[in-house]
Formats: C-alpha cells, structure tokens, sequence
C-alpha cells in the first residue's frame, strides 16, 4: 500500500523535518564538538595515567636501590645521605604528578569551554519553530 499524502498537501513529517534545519545543524555541530573533546581528554588521561605509573615504577626501582646502598653504608651520616637523596627523587616525582594533573585538568577545561562557545552559538532551543499564520492543518479552523 503506497503512502497518501495528507490533506496540506505535503509530508507533515518531511515538513517537520525542514522546519528543524537550524537545529539540527546546531545539534550535529553540539555532538562534533563532544566527541572530539572526548577523544581529546581520553588522550590527556592516558598521557597522565602513563607517566603516573612510569613515576611509580621509578619510585620502586628508587627504593630498591636505596635500600641496598644503605644497608652497606658504615656511618649513620651515609645511611642519612642515601635516605635524602631518595627523598628527593621522590619529591620530584611528586611534582611531576603535580604538573601532569595540573596539564590534565587544563585540557579537561579547554574542552568544556570549547563546547560551551559551541553551544552559545546555537539557535533558540526555547521555543519550537512556529508554522506560518495561514498554513497546516489548522487553516480551516481558522477561516470558519
């Protein structure tokens, strides 16, 4: 069975379609900006997440060897100077956390902002699109 046109004379859902153009441009372009934000903090993430554990497996190997050195040290002094310099390593470590989590979370907020000036420039989504005064199904109603 072929589908009948209504009585307006077109595809009242072809015509909803159209009348939606604007949004549908803003939408598509809503999605575009998300995702490519998304990609762009799973990057970020795993940047961070790889040096994290790149630091962590330092910080082991650190400990391992400073423990080693300061079990054949022969003063307290040595012994102290081994544990210094193994807590400066890991000070430094833990400032290259700081500055990897601080990278992360500039990305996260470039990407949030950056789909937020893509939503500001969207049309009205307040309201839907009105049809013309004297068009669709209600145009008998209105002349009676």
């Amino acid at each position: 069975m072929a589908y009948q046109q209504g009585i307006t004379g077109g595809d009242p859902l072809q015509q909803a379609f159209d009348a939606c153009e604007p949004y549908r441009a803003a939408f598509s372009e809503n999605c575009a900006t998300f995702w490519r934000g998304q990609d762009k903090i799973l990057d970020s993430m795993q940047e961070f997440a790889s040096g994290w554990f790149t630091r962590r497996h330092e910080a082991a190997r650190s400990a391992i060897e400073t423990a080693q050195r300061a079990g054949a040290v022969h003063s307290p002094a040595d012994a102290m100077r081994e544990l210094q310099n193994w807590m400066t390593g890991s000070m430094q470590r833990m400032t290259a956390d700081g500055v990897a989590c601080q990278k992360h979370l500039m990305t996260v907020a470039e990407c949030t902002l950056s789909a937020a000036a893509t939503a500001s420039h969207a049309p009205d989504f307040t309201s839907p699109p009105r049809p013309a005064p004297d068009s669709g199904p209600y145009q008998h109603a209105r002349a009676a």
